[in-house]
């Protein structure tokens, strides 16, 4: 059998979330494949991608997913004889097809927080706006797939409410990246009392993250708090940032530190972790791959008390109310308990083992085997 992977989404400086689900898919379904004498190739559009493809896959240049050719990918694709073809996004175009086709839908925060990332062009951006009015395009596309595979329960749930797509979902799980996994080694997090005092943000500053409570939290805290916000961060959401601050503060004898990183490095994210606990006050998600990396180390986890997160941390995490910033304090103080710290911390190496993505991959190789025969 003839299996084409989408690789185009892998990124070539640093992963995001898409970018290291089709990475450790890739590298966990090439062996499987040639286990069983499958023949497996990869869509790349970039020469830099062919870094991330296992020895023994093929790979196959083609157009960006971006491109306005990308409608017609399947009479292009067609010419390459797949009899299957796995995208870790919905965007290629099935008119035409003579394979099987299986997309993947991460989440649909877009349609209540259409605000698109920062890093596309501003015409891609324009589209994006348009594409999230409404459901309608999306169902265009997806209608046109086997098979549909999505990163959690909820998002399965959240698809079949929209009435996105009418047959069979999937659920193909993410998970921490591989080197935290090795680096944790199955040892939760010690506590110390300074450990408690180091809360840990990791992620953007869309509204969705809802970055502006755990903020408004911090101004509730005792001063020897620290938060860290570790990502990347314009001058403007710093400024707005500190100026949510400065008007939640109700006393001068109040008010955890607040430390913009503006970007850190893989090491310096691990270390942190390890010195502190994570937070995530995220009013949606698809699934939550900071607090899948955190657990993995066996580090405490706060986090909002949402569908995806309950899915995903399971009873290794404190939950709050993500719109009572009261609330989010509150939880954070609670890990000044040696009992609470240490039994999160124990729950955390617990939990991370539900995911893998060695299992991902075997379970994405069950589906494509699945509908290859249909």
């Amino acid at each position: 059998m003839h299996i084409i992977f989408d690789a185009r989404y892998i990124r070539t400086d640093h992963h995001d979330g898409i970018s290291r689900f089709s990475a450790e898919l890739l590298q966990g379904l090439a062996p499987l494949c040639s286990q069983a004498g499958d023949t497996l190739s990869a869509l790349i559009h970039d020469d830099a991608q062919r870094r991330f493809l296992p020895l023994n896959v093929q790979p196959i240049y083609f157009h960006p997913p971006t491109s306005p050719k990308e409608p017609l990918s399947a009479l292009l694709l067609n010419t390459y004889q797949p009899d299957i073809i796995f995208s870790p996004m919905q965007t290629i175009g099935s008119f035409g097809k003579k394979f099987k086709l299986i997309l993947t839908v991460h989440d649909l925060i877009y349609y209540t927080y259409p605000q698109p990332p920062r890093n596309l062009s501003w015409p891609v951006r324009a589209l994006w706006r348009l594409y999230h009015l409404s459901y309608w395009p999306q169902k265009q596309l997806l209608r046109g797939a086997n098979s549909l595979v999505v990163v959690s329960n909820e998002t399965a749930n959240q698809v079949r409410k929209a009435g996105l797509y009418a047959g069979e979902i999937d659920v193909v799980y993410n998970a921490a990246a591989p080197e935290m996994m090795q680096l944790g080694q199955g040892r939760p997090s010690a506590f110390t009392p300074e450990k408690a005092h180091h809360i840990i943000y990791m992620g953007s500053f869309m509204p969705y993250k809802n970055v502006e409570n755990i903020v408004r939290a911090a101004a509730f805290l005792p001063k020897h708090y620290t938060v860290h916000f570790l990502s990347r961060i314009r001058p403007a959401e710093k400024e707005q940032c500190e100026a949510i601050f400065r008007d939640a503060r109700g006393s001068d004898k109040l008010g955890a530190q607040l430390i913009f990183h503006n970007g850190v490095s893989d090491a310096d994210y691990i270390h942190l972790l390890r010195h502190g606990a994570l937070i995530s006050a995220s009013l949606t998600e698809g699934y939550g791959v900071p607090i899948a990396e955190a657990q993995a180390l066996g580090v405490p986890v706060l986090c909002s008390n949402i569908p995806i997160f309950k899915e995903v941390a399971g009873n290794a995490a404190l939950y709050f109310d993500p719109r009572l910033p009261a609330d989010i304090a509150a939880k954070i103080q609670m890990l000044e308990s040696e009992t609470v710290f240490k039994t999160l911390a124990s729950r955390s190496i617990m939990q991370s083992r539900r995911f893998s993505w060695g299992a991902s991959a075997k379970r994405l190789f069950t589906i494509i085997h699945e509908h290859s025969g249909r």
